[in-house]
């Protein structure tokens, strides 16, 4: 089972942003994209995937306090919100820097949602 990540950014991500991030951690990573280009999945040389994000079909937030109902501290909105999913473990360890990266790179924040050991 993957932990869940969501990543809010103010401006619609710029998903060849997220390919430079990719290309300059490791030169054995790849992007694909699925569901019609609406998925983006990070993979490592073994085809094991390390992230997976809605890159490509942002959400774009406008109710002022709803984020914050949903993820205390998230902050308000108007912004993009996007999902992410990473597997427990060293490749979602990996996965997790990639998607910290992409939001800060982007002007955001990436809220990650707590192991089951974490709580």
């Amino acid at each position: 089972m993957p932990r869940d990540i969501v990543i809010v950014v103010p401006e619609v991500p710029d998903v060849a942003l997220l390919e430079k991030i990719v290309e300059s951690a490791d030169g054995q990573l790849h992007v694909r994209a699925t569901r019609n280009g609406a998925l983006s999945v990070i993979t490592d040389q073994d085809g094991d995937m390390l992230l997976a994000i809605t890159a490509n079909s942002p959400i774009l937030v406008r109710v002022k306090d709803e984020p914050n109902r949903l993820i205390p501290g998230i902050g308000n909105g108007p912004f993009w919100w996007l999902e992410g999913w990473v597997p427990f473990g060293a490749g979602g360890d990996a996965g997790l820097r990639l998607a910290e990266q992409f939001a800060a790179a982007c002007g955001g924040r990436c809220h990650i949602a707590k192991a089951p050991d974490d709580e």
